[in-house]
C-alpha cells in the first residue's frame, strides 16, 4: 500500500479559526451594543400636517404621528408646538391619562378645527406663524423634556414659564357638539333626524350659499342672515319633497362663538422671540419683574 504524503498546514487552519471566532465575537459585540443603545432614552419620530379651512379664521394643527424608535416605551404628558423661542401651542394635553407609547409603536391623531387660540383672557392670532421653519414639537415626558435635555423628571410648560415670563403658553378655544369640533366661520348647525336613524349634522358656515351643499337646492345669503330665516327655508324644502327627513334643528353656532369670543378682554398678535430677545432680555425682565415682586411682598 502507497501512503499518499497529505499537506496538511497547522498554522494556516489556526489562523483561519482565529479570524472567524473575531468575526463572530464582534458581531456580538455590535448587536450588544445595538441593543443597548436601543433601551437607552428617547428617540422619537414625529410628523405634523397644519390646515386651513373655510370654517375657521385660524390654521391649525389637523393631525400628527408620533413613533417610537426605541425598545422601551416612553409616557407622554403633553405635546407643545414651539414658535420662535417662547411660544408653546399646545397640541394635546395627557396630564390626566398619560400617553403610554410602547417600543417602536406609532401614535396618530387627527384634529378638528380650532375657535381660536387664547392666553388667560386673551384672543391670540397665530395664523400663518403655525408654518415656521424653525418650528419644534416638544413633549413632556417621564424623562422630562424631549427634545432637549433636562435633568427634571417631568417637564412641565409651567416651570418655563416662571423661569421666563416671554414665554407664551397659547392653548386652541374648541368649541364642541355632538363629539365634533367646528370652527369660528360655522354660523349655524343644521341637525336632521330621521326615525331609527343616526342624527345627520351638517355646519353652515359664512358664504355657505355659494356652494352646493345640498343637491336639490340651494341656501341663499338671506337664509344665513338668521336661524330663524335658515329653519323657514328647510322647513319649506322638507315640505316640498326636496329633504326626505322627519324634522330638523338649527343650533345657532354663531352666537354662541361670538360669546365666547366676549370673554375674552383682547386680542393680540403672536410674536416669535429669537435666541437673544427670548433668552437675554426676556431672562432679564423676568429677574426685573421678580425684583419688583419681592421688594412688594418686603413692604407688606
Amino acid at each position: 500500500m502507497t501512503n499518499i504524503p497529505i499537506n496538511f498546514n497547522y498554522n494556516t487552519v489556526t489562523l483561519l479559526i482565529s479570524i472567524v471566532a473575531l468575526l463572530i465575537s464582534i458581531i456580538a459585540l455590535f448587536y450588544t451594543i445595538v441593543t443597548f443603545l436601543l433601551k437607552q432614552g428617547n428617540k422619537i419620530r414625529c410628523d405634523l400636517s397644519t390646515m386651513s379651512t373655510i370654517e375657521t379664521e385660524e390654521k391649525y394643527i389637523s393631525s400628527i404621528t408620533l413613533e417610537n424608535l426605541k425598545d422601551k416605551a416612553t409616557v407622554i404628558f403633553e405635546i407643545y408646538l414651539r414658535i420662535g423661542y417662547n411660544n408653546y401651542l399646545l397640541i394635546e394635553d395627557f396630564s390626566n391619562s398619560p400617553l403610554i407609547l410602547k417600543p417602536f409603536e406609532v401614535y396618530y391623531k387627527e384634529y378638528d378645527p380650532v375657535l381660536f387660540y387664547t392666553i388667560s383672557m386673551d384672543k391670540m392670532i397665530v395664523n400663518d406663524h403655525i408654518y415656521n421653519p424653525k418650528r419644534k414639537v416638544i413633549l413632556s415626558t417621564t424623562d422630562g423634556r424631549y427634545i432637549v435635555k433636562t435633568n427634571t423628571k417631568r417637564w412641565s410648560i409651567n416651570q418655563l414659564f416662571f423661569k421666563n415670563y416671554s414665554t407664551a403658553v397659547i392653548n386652541p378655544c374648541r368649541l364642541n357638539y355632538n363629539g365634533i369640533n367646528y370652527g369660528s366661520n360655522t354660523l349655524f348647525l343644521l341637525v336632521f333626524k330621521k326615525h331609527g336613524e343616526k342624527d345627520i349634522i351638517k355646519p353652515i358656515v359664512r358664504n355657505n350659499h355659494k356652494y352646493k351643499l345640498f343637491t336639490k337646492f340651494d341656501l341663499t345669503s338671506e337664509s344665513l342672515e338668521n336661524k330663524e330665516n335658515l329653519s323657514k327655508l328647510i322647513q319649506a324644502q322638507i315640505d316640498n319633497g326636496n329633504l326626505s327627513y322627519n324634522s330638523f334643528e338649527v343650533i345657532d353656532f354663531g352666537t354662541r362663538v361670538n360669546e365666547i369670543k366676549e370673554e375674552y378682554s383682547k386680542t393680540l398678535q403672536i410674536e416669535p422671540l429669537n435666541f437673544f430677545q427670548y433668552f437675554i432680555v426676556g431672562k432679564f425682565f423676568t429677574y426685573k419683574e421678580n425684583l419688583k415682586m419681592k421688594k412688594l411682598n418686603k413692604r407688606k
